[in-house]
């Protein structure tokens, strides 16, 4: 069993976490071909005005879930994504010790995705929910290769951002 510091998900790194889960790879380079085809009709068809609305919602469309995952992030309702909190991390199951004394479990084997970065570690619950764990959470190194060898291999799928 290995514990981590206490994390504290402020709403700027909660903006930035939402930001990479919506505009991954994929997603950039469809919202590129989405201008670029924009571009091309129009300077295809330059009489037909439509086009100009086209172009104008590929372009505002990206700035519109700019805008929603921001209010997304600094909600008051979503305070409990920001709660600082640590965790106890066993071979089965992973435990959130929450300031006010609660305790949230999750068990492994639900963990069903984790996105690894240069920072940090996203454990995803659900398709929606999951577990943010900064690397610097760990106490030391053996406890993080510890958490890479029986939690991070096991789970299904394994995504490097």
């Amino acid at each position: 069993m290995i514990t981590t510091r206490e994390i504290v998900l402020d709403p700027k790194t909660f903006f930035q976490l939402l930001l990479n889960l919506n505009f991954r790879k994929k997603t950039r380079i469809l919202y590129a071909i989405a201008a670029i085809l924009a571009v091309v009709w129009i300077a295809m068809y330059p009489a037909q005005k439509q086009l100009w609305l086209l172009l104008a919602a590929v372009c505002l469309f990206p700035l519109v879930i700019v805008f929603l995952t921001w209010r997304t992030a600094h909600n008051k309702m979503n305070a409990a994504f920001t709660m600082p909190r640590s965790y106890s991390i066993t071979d089965s199951r992973i435990v959130a010790h929450l300031p006010d004394g609660r305790e949230e479990a999750f068990d492994i084997a639900h963990i069903h995705r984790v996105n690894r970065t240069r920072r940090y570690y996203l454990l995803f619950t659900t398709p929606i929910e999951f577990i943010y764990l900064p690397y610097d959470a760990f106490l030391n190194a053996t406890d993080r290769e510890w958490f890479e060898q029986n939690i991070v291999r096991r789970a299904k799928t394994v995504r490097k951002h």
